[in-house]
């Protein structure tokens, strides 16, 4: 049902609205508008909605997105061994991931600035190492890591180093 309904949806959004957004903006919309965690909004697609359902629930809601003022791509994972990782080793061809720093990034927490796990949605305080999931304190990266992640980054003034 939603593979064929979101088309409408985006259509009638558009429409009333004038944004243009993509499916993965209207998947994500309704994950946020739903409550699902960032990684989970691939399960908006079992959920039967119609086109007029999905366009009623994101009504009145924010699209913006921070503008990416740097990504930061690591050839290893940092995470601790202890933090979920959804992607399986089979359906990926390496371990590094992408780390977004946000310029006008509308919530400072858990540092300003603070670093964003692409596809995970996790978040890195970029003075302590801790790691966050929305606002829960899920581990902390190695002092090492962090040292290596800090040093990548140039285009923004960081936080103190406090470990």
């Amino acid at each position: 049902m939603y593979l064929e309904e979101s088309p409408k949806a985006i259509k009638r959004i558009f429409e009333t609205t004038g944004l243009e957004i993509s499916s993965m903006e209207l998947q994500l919309a309704l994950a946020d508008v739903l409550s699902l965690a960032d990684r989970d909004s691939v399960t908006i697609i079992g959920y039967k909605l119609t086109a007029d359902e999905m366009v009623e629930r994101l009504k009145g809601y924010s699209f913006y997105r921070p503008d990416i003022v740097e990504k930061v791509t690591l050839d290893h994972s940092i995470l601790p061994p202890k933090v979920p990782d959804i992607l399986n080793e089979e359906e990926i061809k390496f371990k590094g991931q992408i780390w977004e720093i946000h310029k006008y990034d509308p919530d400072p927490f858990p540092s300003n600035p603070h670093a964003h796990l692409q596809g995970l949605g996790y978040k890195l305080h970029l003075g302590t190492g801790e790691l966050f999931e929305k606002r829960k304190l899920i581990g902390s990266v190695t002092k090492k890591n962090l040292k290596a992640i800090r040093a990548l980054i140039t285009k923004v003034t960081l936080p103190e180093l406090l470990i």
